[in-house]
């Protein structure tokens, strides 16, 4: 595949955690067409200010690129009180250290219709990620366009190492209608400390320890 004939998503979460992000992280997506005259952006992370619903923060997307990487939200589903449509800055509640949870954002790819007929692929590059050494991240493929051959199966999960970039080479998808691009998953998870580890650990051997004297009375 020919350099110029890709178009470019780089998902650069790279920005060092600070206050503005709150215990989490944050970063942004550059869609490009061939240069950065034609480039479209996302932004997403989580904040200590953020709601899981619509905030001040989401921004609905602007079509004016020739390529796209945004959200969807349709009001009135999951709490969603904004507009429906794409959004192109999609901020969550900070992940808690207190259990196990995670944050999800999907994401859908697309190219212009009037995207040069020369771009032959799309480039999708995450990363690299400055997060909280207890987070982990992966990015899945869950949806491929029904019309399209040579891209990853759906299903397909991507981990990398810390500090590099992830590169997922797809086939140029051109549609007027981006829910109909590639979707992809992108979840961000907060793995319990070592401490809760082993409360956790140590309450599974009680009740073990319970449930063997229950069956041994028996």
């Amino acid at each position: 595949m020919k350099t110029a004939g890709m178009v470019f998503l780089i998902v650069l979460l790279s920005l060092a955690v600070s206050d503005s992000w709150g215990d989490g992280f944050g970063g942004n997506v550059v869609a490009s067409a061939r240069s950065q005259a034609s480039a479209g952006w996302f932004y997403c992370g989580t904040r200590a200010e953020a709601a899981d619903g619509y905030g001040e923060e989401d921004i609905p997307l602007s079509l004016w690129s020739l390529a796209y990487v945004a959200s969807y939200h349709q009001q009135g589903n999951a709490g969603w009180a904004g507009p429906s449509g794409f959004y192109s800055h999609d901020f969550r509640a900070s992940l808690t250290q207190a259990a196990s949870t995670s944050q999800t954002w999907r994401l859908f790819a697309w190219c212009d219709p009037l995207a040069p007929l020369d771009l032959e692929a799309f480039r999708v590059a995450f990363g690299p990620f400055a997060v909280p050494a207890d987070y982990t991240l992966s990015v899945t493929l869950v949806a491929v366009p029904a019309d399209v051959s040579g891209a990853p199966d759906p299903g397909t999960r991507f981990r990398w190492p810390w500090g590099t970039f992830l590169y997922v080479d797809l086939p140029v998808y051109r549609t007027d209608n981006g829910l109909d691009g590639y979707v992809f998953d992108l979840t961000a998870t907060v793995v319990p400390e070592p401490s809760s580890l082993l409360a956790l650990s140590a309450g599974l051997a009680g009740m073990a320890g319970v449930m063997r004297r229950r069956a041994g009375a028996g």
